[in-house]
């Protein structure tokens, strides 16, 4: 991974697809400070066969994980709560949650419907006064057949 250095859940996911290593290696010739990606790489990025999404950060959808831009306001929860997660940086050391210099890649997820969150919420009550995580609807996905978050 050149030019990027992981600095959350190095041993989360034993293998990014090529897909990934090819999108990271278009992403270490940016610099990366917010969550806009110029118009020009986004162009690159889908020619690998992503699709792409915007909310409060920017994903891509690839096969089979996904690759993802965004404020990191906190620490992500433990792993029973959540989908594994890698967070990679051109910095180095200790990761900080205050600036944008991060990418998220974690495995494609299937998206909860209002009928499977409405049923599986109480999973994460505890959690979400715990540690402050974004607890709704849109941030919770099945993997592997249990709910876990995908943003926190």
């Amino acid at each position: 991974m050149e030019g990027f250095n992981i600095v959350f859940g190095e041993e989360e996911i034993k293998r990014f697809d090529k897909q990934i290593r090819d999108a990271l290696k278009l992403l270490s010739k940016m610099k990366i400070t917010d969550y806009c990606v110029p118009k020009s790489i986004q162009d690159k990025i889908e020619d690998l066969g992503f699709h792409h999404i915007h909310s409060t950060g920017t994903a891509y959808i690839g096969l089979r994980q996904i690759i993802k831009f965004g404020y990191l306001c906190s620490e992500p929860p433990e792993l029973k709560y959540r989908v594994p997660t890698v967070i990679v940086s051109k910095h180095k050391g200790e990761i900080t949650y205050e600036d944008d210099y991060h990418i998220i890649i974690q495995p494609k997820v299937v998206m909860a419907d209002k009928s499977y969150f409405d049923k599986t919420q109480h999973v994460f009550e505890d959690l979400e006064y715990d540690c402050g995580s974004d607890v709704h609807r849109g941030n919770v996905g099945i993997y592997r057949g249990k709910p876990v978050l995908i943003d926190w």
